[in-house]
């Protein structure tokens, strides 16, 4: 299998089962990333495809199989239907997190605390699943490439 971003395959998301308690925050962080999943993965690459290649070439990104997650400005990452937006927050800058809701704990201890039970990551999304997570390990994005993005999606068809 090819994965359209980066060198190495990426790791599937983990389930990471810690009940996590999830409150409104307010101000929303601003949108530097946006995850989606299974037929929503397939949907958001197609958008991605109808970007002119400046628009593509800013942003950066790891796949495997089901998952999608591109980072770059907020403004360039284009909307479809079911994509969660993370941001960055200053005290957890190894987790792109939801904008619009974080963890009731500080920060800090969380992004502790979710790279402490994903052994061997440095930098992760971050989404809410459940009363537990969905972490999906960010690795090394890398520049979107159409040809790679062609290949992801030719390998779901059925």
């Amino acid at each position: 299998m090819t994965t359209p971003y980066r060198a190495p395959p990426a790791a599937p998301p983990r389930a990471v089962g810690v009940p996590v308690l999830w409150v409104p925050r307010e101000p929303p962080l601003s949108v530097c990333a946006a995850v989606a999943f299974g037929e929503c993965a397939a949907h958001f690459v197609a958008r991605l495809l109808r970007l002119d290649d400046r628009a593509l070439a800013s942003l950066v990104g790891v796949a495997s199989r089901d998952v999608v997650v591109i980072e770059g400005e907020g403004a360039r990452i284009p909307w479809v239907d079911g994509v969660h937006w993370l941001g960055r927050d200053v005290e957890a800058p190894a987790l792109r997190l939801p904008t619009s809701v974080r963890p009731a704990v500080p920060p800090a201890l969380f992004q502790q605390a979710v790279l402490a039970r994903c052994e061997g990551v440095a930098r992760a999304a971050v989404v809410p699943s459940g009363s537990g997570l969905r972490v999906v390990p960010l690795g090394e994005a890398l520049p979107l490439d159409r040809d790679r993005l062609r290949a992801w999606l030719a390998e779901r068809a059925p």
